[in-house]
């Protein structure tokens, strides 16, 4: 992976993803000022501060090392010591391939566009992910390989460490406004299937597009309560942080 350029990354206190005196990196693979423009208020970690749009046309787009594919990279979190904690991405795949590994992490991925794909699992059953929007999931150290169903597909990805963060996944319909609550310490993720929406908090609103993402959260600002409305479907992840083993109930 290429270098990120430096006033595209910010290192933040993420709760519960490193601890008080740890902090993550936070990569967005976009233009900086740009975003903060589109959430239409400050990048403070107050009001809409933290809910960060992530324009489909900024992904960072890479090259497979194996020629089988792309990877359109939209955010990411790494702590000094673990690594990665979570990513959001985009695969192109053009050709049947073996996936890479990636130890002590969950992979899911969500079927954008294409006729599906077969995830062959060593010493696992095999998957299948079909239109609409089929999902597959299985742990990143388990070698996998990917024969397509037809022709080229784009399948969305998030990976997280289990042992981090409790994933709640959800796809559902945009008809008429939505309301979500993150809690404090939590990230919240969107990606737009379909449509357009406004995405809202308390320090205003932005415009969504199909194919856009944003995250609310993730910078450890609370962004209060958060609205969707507008028309099609959107993807929803929430990555709850786990308590350390051995803490207190």
């Amino acid at each position: 992976m290429d270098a990120v350029p430096e006033r595209l990354r910010r290192a933040v206190s993420i709760p519960g993803a490193g601890g008080a005196s740890s902090g993550a990196a936070l990569d967005f693979p976009h233009d900086d000022a740009r975003r903060s423009d589109m959430t239409g208020a400050d990048t403070t970690g107050s009001g809409c501060g933290a809910i960060a749009l992530l324009p489909a046309e900024e992904y960072r787009r890479e090259r497979w090392p194996n020629g089988a594919g792309w990877t359109r990279q939209i955010a990411s979190a790494s702590e000094a010591g673990t690594g990665l904690l979570w990513r959001l991405s985009i695969a192109e795949i053009t050709s049947e391939a073996s996936y890479s590994l990636f130890h002590g992490l969950q992979r899911h991925q969500v079927l954008l566009q294409g006729d599906g794909i077969v995830l062959e699992l060593e010493g696992a059953p095999a998957q299948r992910a079909e239109p609409p929007f089929g999902q597959v999931s299985f742990p990143g150290e388990l070698p996998a390989r990917c024969t397509l169903l037809g022709g080229p597909v784009h399948m969305f990805n998030l990976f997280h460490r289990p042992d981090r963060f409790d994933l709640s996944l959800w796809r559902r319909p945009v008809v008429g406004p939505m309301y979500f609550f993150p809690a404090s310490g939590e990230t919240w993720a969107m990606h737009l299937l379909s449509g357009q929406a406004e995405l809202g908090g308390r320090g205003g609103g932005c415009m969504m597009q199909q194919g856009d993402s944003a995250l609310l959260g993730a910078a450890g600002g609370c962004p209060g309560r958060v609205s969707l409305e507008g028309g099609g479907e959107v993807l929803v992840a929430r990555l709850t942080p786990r308590a350390p083993a051995g803490a207190d109930s």
